[in-house]
């Protein structure tokens, strides 16, 4: 004891000697010198410079393998160590000992790796951060993160735990340090926020790298972007190309082929608002089974949470089942989808909708604060404005991952994103999967090998586009669907230019606007173009497109009828909210389905709660049909007039569709009132009212009596009740059709040689028992109103004469209705002619139909640039399968060859065929050969005297 004392006292008097410059470290014994390195008096390289030779040997021995190898094992210092010893087991247990000598000095530390130690040089800079960081598996960096607190800890105090020297421990920390998963105060340590936002795992401390990567690259992309700045109008002109390009939609093909397609459109859904219709939603997919639509296209069927915005429209959430969670909403949506899917023959095309984009809007804004620290890792320091330019840029970055990858995902997966907590249960990592989402990403970005806990978590083919064997399409673009075998395209966008929530009066007149400029520039546009936004079904038809909105199936009719209470019907940035209050108008909700035929025809069937209750009504009863064919605005006489197309449709609709009720709807003769309609319609010869009448008679009364016929309906126009003197005489100007066709079932009768005799009316005074006074009303108008044995109720008039009716002559039924209001509420359909062209909206429970009738474009439309739409139009209403409309287009008629015996050898022998392009009989505007005739002998004939 009192040698060592002395010792350690010699060894402290050296000391003060060596600091005062009377000594040299040559003066120190090898121990000594062992001694002063363990007291820090001595650097490690001053400790190295002066070991003796034998220490020195080994040393180089070990520089020269670290050089070498970077790190090494006992087994590889064995070899390359001079020892003088010979067998394996001794050299390894003498090279153990050296090295554990030169570990005791801090000249090598080990760590344990896989089960073996391994040695790395702690001289202080020896590995540059980078390789450090490289040289450590990552599960060893992430068990010295796993053991950092969240309060501040000592490195000694570490550096225990772990059992290995602090100096080379702080080369570790400050390894750490660099990437941002430490922070360091006066305190200590502690893990940073960029691990509290990512986790602590193997796969994490991976993907935190490649961000870092990812970061650096950016910005370098971004300091070298201006060698990518066009030189020149050429390279200008290729590079917005190529931009554009890159954002144009690519269609979808359907290679589907028959005689028709079916396509259903179910639409504002949206899961977890409190109106979503679930009892019409319930009975429509029981009709669809049914139907059997080939594709069926949807959207909106999530509401969506108000995480971060729009905060006040959370009153309006389903508050039972959880519905007002996001991730239950998902998996209600997924149920309709799986639905769905069982009932399409070949596609269900789910496309994102203005909800899908406000929760994407609200995870991206709350994803920019949880990961800010994330998105900083490797990125330089910044002055303010350049911060800001780059948070729009992670913005833009992060909401192109959210939209474009993210929520098709979770539609394709049928469930929500899990948070941190849930993704723990599955792999064991606390980590939200939406970044682990983005790390998988950027592994494929940098061309890494994805960990399999992740690709445990994520299904990487649904992330990556739609799975193979599902009918299930996702997309968050509109929807371009083209029918090869139709030769036409379909559009579908979920909302045509309008904002988010208003829920404009006249839901048309955008997407119309828009369709027409389309045309007048000379652009293609689709068959049929729908929007699913306005909650409202409206369309019309301009040239050779159909243009919609769809209905959703949102009901918020309770709202409307004040059931609701306050505090949650008064929301006033919702949807539901604005169409009572703004449009002033309650939804009606509805599936609608179109069937597209080859031959040009156009089938709508619209299911909604009014049709639901007369089908389930009689859902026990067999089926009974009524196959109503509907007409008007003939005006024969004109020059405008068409009769052939007429003639044909009267044939297809009475002899091969067999319709059972007849509507001649008024206009069916041109009349008599406006002072140049003599030399304006010369041409034709029929400037008299008793010509036009002759010549109705002569083309019309051949197709009666009709095979299948129960009922018609005829009623006045305008151009039969404006003659000049019949508002003065009373004169009934269509009474001649009427008293003809009745005579001609009442010859038919006094033979019994029907088995059918419709009931005729000429509709002109009628009763209205749905008014305010007891007993109703008794009206001279001509209107018609008929209950069908199908159980539906269809009312018809000519013309809507409402003040101030709107842009359109839907507007002026709307108008009509709202006026009337329940005098019309027992009725399914209404029926409208006068304007040429084809409207249809489903407004109050009510389809409404505003129909053309057979005649082209008139001086009057033209001047005004009105264009009308020349079709036919059948409508079969079945107590099975509701009420379904067929448009019969023009172009089918053309092909149609008649089957009434009337008319069948007629028409075989071209005789109804309009004069062809480059013929003399077009270049005169000469009817077909047939009509050409009548118009010259009809009402013409000389008798002798």
């Amino acid at each position: 004891m009192k040698n060592h004392d002395k010792r350690t006292e010699n060894l402290r008097e050296k000391i003060q000697r060596w600091k005062k410059g009377e000594l040299t470290i040559d003066h120190f014994t090898s121990d000594e010198r062992i001694e002063l390195l363990e007291m820090n008096e001595i650097s490690q390289e001053e400790f190295l410079s002066h070991l003796p030779k034998r220490l020195r040997d080994y040393w180089q021995a070990i520089s020269q393998l670290l050089e070498k190898k970077r790190i090494f094992r006992n087994v590889e210092a064995a070899e390359a160590l001079p020892l003088n010893v010979k067998g394996k087991y001794q050299r390894l247990n003498m090279s153990r000992g050296i090295l554990a000598k030169f570990k005791e000095w801090g000249l090598l530390e080990t760590l344990r790796i896989q089960n073996h130690n391994v040695y790395f040089c702690a001289l202080p800079g020896f590995y540059s951060v980078k390789e450090l960081l490289e040289l450590i598996p990552k599960e060893y960096e992430k068990s010295i993160l796993e053991l950092m607190p969240d309060q501040w800890l000592k490195m000694n105090e570490l550096a225990e735990t772990l059992n290995i020297s602090p100096r080379f421990l702080e080369e570790i920390l400050t390894a750490f340090l660099s990437k941002g998963w430490l922070v360091k105060s006066k305190s200590g340590y502690k893990k940073s926020k960029v691990l509290e936002e990512a986790g602590i795992s193997v796969e994490s401390l991976k993907s935190l790298e490649l961000v870092e990567l990812h970061n650096l690259l950016a910005e370098e992309q971004e300091l070298k972007g201006a060698g990518a700045i066009p030189q020149n109008l050429s390279e200008l002109k290729e590079t917005i190309q190529k931009d554009i390009e890159q954002k144009t939609v690519q269609p979808l093909i359907s290679l589907f082929d028959g005689e028709s397609i079916r396509l259903t459109f179910l639409g504002e859904v949206r899961f977890g608002h409190q109106f979503a219709d679930m009892k019409l939603i319930e009975w429509g997919l029981e009709m669809l089974k049914q139907y059997l639509p080939h594709y069926i296209i949807t959207s909106d069927f999530v509401q969506g949470d108000f995480r971060g915005i729009q905060v006040e429209r959370l009153r309006s959430l389903t508050r039972t089942g959880f519905l007002h969670r996001i991730e239950t909403q998902h998996k209600a949506a997924n149920m309709l989808l799986e639905e769905l899917e069982s009932i399409a023959q070949e596609k269900v095309i789910y496309q994102l909708s203005d909800d899908d984009w406000q929760v994407a809007l609200s995870r991206v804004i709350i994803a920019l604060e949880q990961y800010r620290n994330i998105r900083k890792l490797g990125a330089t320091g910044f002055w303010p404005e350049e911060i800001k330019r780059r948070s729009g840029a992670d913005y833009y970055r992060l909401m192109k991952i959210q939209w474009e990858t993210i929520q098709p995902y979770m539609y394709r997966i049928g469930r929500s994103l899990l948070n941190a907590e849930e993704t723990e249960k599955v792999i064991g990592n606390r980590i939200s999967e939406l970044l682990v989402i983005i790390f998988i990403l950027l592994f494929e970005q940098f061309n890494q090998p994805i960990p399999q806990k992740y690709k445990k978590l994520v299904d990487l083919e649904a992330l990556h586009g739609d799975k193979a064997n599902s009918k299930r399409i996702v997309t968050p673009d509109p929807v371009h669907l083209e029918l090869h075998a139709f030769n036409k395209k379909i559009l579908a966008q979920h909302n045509i230019a309008f904002s988010d929530i208003t829920q404009y009066i006249d839901t048309g007149f955008i997407p119309e606007s828009i369709l027409r400029h389309l045309q007048a520039s000379g652009k293609e546009t689709p068959y049929l173009w729908v929007d699913f936004h306005q909650e409202r079904f409206w369309g019309t038809k301009v040239f050779n497109t159909f243009i919609f909105n769809l209905p959703g199936c949102q009901n918020p009719s309770l709202a409307a009828e004040g059931q609701i209470k306050a505090f949650h019907s008064k929301v006033l940035t919702d949807k539901a909210h604005r169409q009572i209050t703004v449009r002033k108008e309650p939804p009606t909700p509805g599936i609608i389905s179109f069937e597209i035929f080859k031959d040009g025809r156009l089938k709508i069937s619209l299911l909604n709660n009014k049709i639901k209750k007369v089908i389930e009504a009689q859902k026990d009863q067999a089926e009974k049909k009524d196959i109503l064919v509907y007409t008007s605005d003939w005006q024969l006489g004109s020059l405008t007039m068409r009769p052939e197309w007429g003639i044909k449709f009267l044939d297809y609709a009475l002899y091969s569709r067999k319709g059972n009720v007849l509507i001649l709807n008024g206009d069916i003769i041109q009349g008599f009132h406006y002072p140049r309609f003599v030399s304006e319609n010369r041409p034709k010869r029929l400037v008299s009212v008793s010509s036009q009448k002759a010549f109705t008679l002569r083309i019309l009364e051949p197709l009666f009596p009709a095979p299948n016929l129960e009922a018609m309906d005829l009623l006045l126009g305008n151009h039969e009740a404006e003659i000049w003197g019949a508002d003065l005489t009373g004169q009934n100007n269509l009474e001649f059709l009427f008293f003809a066709l009745t005579e001609l079932y009442n010859q038919q009768k006094k033979f019994n040689a029907l088995e059918k005799y419709p009931d005729i009316k000429m509709w002109s005074r009628i009763r209205n028992t749905q008014t305010a006074a007891p007993g109703g009303a008794i009206i001279n108008h001509p209107f018609a109103g008929r209950q069908l044995k199908s159980g539906f109720k269809y009312v018809v008039q000519h013309q809507f004469y409402p003040r101030g009716a709107g842009r359109t002559p839907l507007h002026e039924q709307m108008r009509w209705v709202r006026n009337i209001a329940k005098s019309i509420a027992d009725a399914h359909i209404l029926l409208g002619g006068h304007k040429h062209t084809f409207w249809i909206a489903q407004i109050a429970e009510l389809i409404m139909l505003q129909l053309p009738g057979f005649n082209d474009q008139s001086a009057f439309e033209f001047a005004r640039g009105l264009m009308p739409e020349p079709m036919g139009c059948i409508i079969e209403f079945s107590n099975q399968s509701g009420i379904t409309i067929e448009l019969i287009p023009i172009e089918f008629l053309e092909a149609y060859k008649c089957v009434s015996p009337a008319y069948k050898d007629i028409d075989a022998q071209g005789l109804l065929d309009r004069p062809k392009p480059g013929t003399r009989e077009y270049q005169y505007g000469f009817d077909s050969s047939f009509i050409y005739e009548l118009e010259e002998t009809v009402d013409a004939e000389y008798q002798e005297v």
